[in-house]
């Protein structure tokens, strides 16, 4: 009898703990979770409807999202050093 009662508690248990466990929904995002334009545009870019809002601009739609965000600058590519002065050999002597 004592078995059955344990059975039926842990059922009864499982039963209640199972409706909670609702199916991961969507996150929504929104420009306060990207940290540069760019990111933001390249998730724009996969859902160009923008169901997130993120080309949240005054006035009719861009395709530019997160506009206020900072972006990331000149590439490192385009960063040319200083020439360096050659190199002062032994004197002429």
């Amino acid at each position: 009898m004592r078995r059955r009662t344990g059975a039926v508690g842990t059922l009864i248990a499982l039963a209640a703990i199972v409706p909670l466990a609702d199916p991961a929904h969507a996150q929504d995002l929104d420009c306060g979770d990207f940290t540069y334009q760019e990111d933001a545009q390249a998730f724009f870019d996969t859902d160009r409807s923008d169901p997130h809002r993120l080309d949240e601009d005054p006035g009719p739609d861009d395709g530019v999202a997160c506009e206020a965000l900072p972006r990331r600058g000149l590439a490192s590519s385009a960063f040319r050093p200083a020439p360096s002065a050659p190199a002062a050999g032994p004197a002429p002597g």
